[in-house]
């Protein structure tokens, strides 16, 4: 498994070097990983990650309504989303297809789902956290690695785990205190983000 795994994230970093060369002449350069720490105050995520990837990329156009789909999410799945995950879905999040340059891809905001409709009702691993498959439909999907290798996401629910952000793998587990610390973290390329990586 971890053979395929690896050969999964080669193939897709080998695509993500042909589409950058490809778009290199729309796409302003950055100085990656960031010469110095980013670091990202409370509520504030929306704000780094607007600062980050600026405006040359059509992907990166305002959602249109907004408002709309972001109470649409809440409805459908019985949740009140963060504060600062709600300024990340009204004011930033891409409304087309958007791949950062670590092989970050950000959800549109149709594309958001809970966990069971994104993954399906079954466990993702016995060393998965309880804490996430108790209250798995009360978790928002908004971003994966490198072609769906695992993704993110955020806890909606009104109980202790309010506002973290967890790695959905096959090994479900806590890597984010809130948004602004996973968007500091995925900023600055750590490999906390990955959580699986972790020594």
């Amino acid at each position: 498994m971890g053979f395929f795994l690896a050969a999964i994230a080669l193939i897709a970093v080998a695509a993500i070097l042909v589409l950058r060369r490809t778009n290199r002449a729309r796409t302003p350069t950055l100085s990656w990983p960031p010469a110095a720490r980013v670091s990202v105050a409370p509520d504030e995520g929306h704000l780094a990650l607007a600062a980050r990837w600026g405006t040359t990329d059509a992907a990166l156009a305002p959602t249109f309504d907004a408002e709309r789909i972001v109470a649409d999410l809440e409805q459908r799945y019985g949740i009140s989303i963060p504060e600062d995950f709600r300024l990340y879905l009204l004011n930033v999040a891409p409304s087309g297809y958007y791949m950062d340059d670590i092989g970050t891809t950000w959800w549109t905001l149709d594309d958001i789902k809970n966990i069971p409709d994104e993954c399906g009702e079954a466990p993702h691993g016995d060393g998965s956290d309880p804490a996430i498959a108790a209250e798995a439909k009360h978790y928002l999907v908004f971003a994966d690695f490198l072609l769906w290798c695992y993704a993110w996401a955020i806890c909606c629910s009104d109980g202790e785990h309010r506002g973290k952000i967890a790695l959905i793998s096959d090994r479900d587990q806590f890597i984010a205190d809130s948004f602004a610390h996973f968007v500091e973290l995925e900023l600055n390329d750590d490999r906390d983000i990955h959580g699986i990586w972790r020594k």
